[in-house]
């Protein structure tokens, strides 16, 4: 799977209702790339933490965007797998920066993004400027001719800047803004949102050893990311 659309529309693929459930495994360099796809992982994803770790440096935009990007470039060039990139904020205070940085993460090979509204202080980017940042990505996306998927992150939850309704609205919001998928981050509280079948919710993310998915039990798969038989489940 060489060819970067091809990348891009088997990614999506694994986003489909249909689809068993996606463990978006994370890779911070080549090598943690070529291990976990050798482990059977059919994408990537990579981590701004780990990344941002294995340079010394704390998490939260502390790296330059040429760092992550140099990163994203070195994964997606180690393995043939689609690989989606954790941008972050999208390392710009405005859409046409968010933009720019979309287009170079595509040049760098990803075929995903990750955008989030969480600011290094706690606080949340106002819901009407993290949808024009995830509008801006959406329509560089477009122009690029790559169907990228966007997931854009709020961060209500794990921030604890915010509650459900607050966490549906922005979900809601960054969805007409031409998001393809969406996240909770980890939250006691999220599995209330998987309840209601919140359709957007497509990502999963570990938790204390705990793999807790965006797809629920109605869907095939409890909160601890096993199949509908829960032998051993906690959840």
């Amino acid at each position: 799977m060489d060819d970067q659309h091809d990348r891009a529309l088997a990614f999506r693929a694994l986003h489909d209702r249909d689809a068993p459930p996606l463990r978006l495994l994370n890779a911070w360099d080549a090598g943690s790339a070529k291990v976990l796809v050798a482990a059977g992982a059919p994408a990537l994803g990579t981590t701004s933490a780990g990344i941002a770790f294995a340079l010394g440096l704390p998490d939260g935009e502390r790296l330059t965007r040429d760092a992550m990007l140099a990163a994203v470039r070195a994964i997606a060039t180690a393995v043939t797998v689609p690989v989606s990139a954790d941008l972050e904020a999208g390392y710009a205070d405005e859409p046409d920066g968010v933009a720019e940085t979309v287009r170079l993460a595509l040049d760098a090979g990803a075929v995903g993004f990750n955008l989030e509204d969480g600011r290094v202080d706690g606080s949340l980017t106002p819901v009407a400027e993290h949808a024009a940042r995830v509008r801006a990505a959406a329509d560089a996306v477009r122009a690029a001719g790559i169907p990228a998927f966007i997931n854009a992150r709020t961060d209500a939850v794990w921030l604890r800047a915010g509650d459900e309704a607050e966490t549906i609205a922005r979900l809601r919001a960054y969805a007409e803004a031409g998001a393809d998928g969406g996240s909770a981050g980890v939250a006691r509280n999220a599995w209330h949102l998987w309840r209601r079948r919140w359709p957007l919710l497509r990502r999963g993310q570990p938790h204390h050893g705990r793999l807790l998915t965006t797809r629920p039990r109605s869907w095939g798969v409890c909160p601890c990311g096993q199949a509908d038989d829960r032998s051993g489940c906690g959840a």
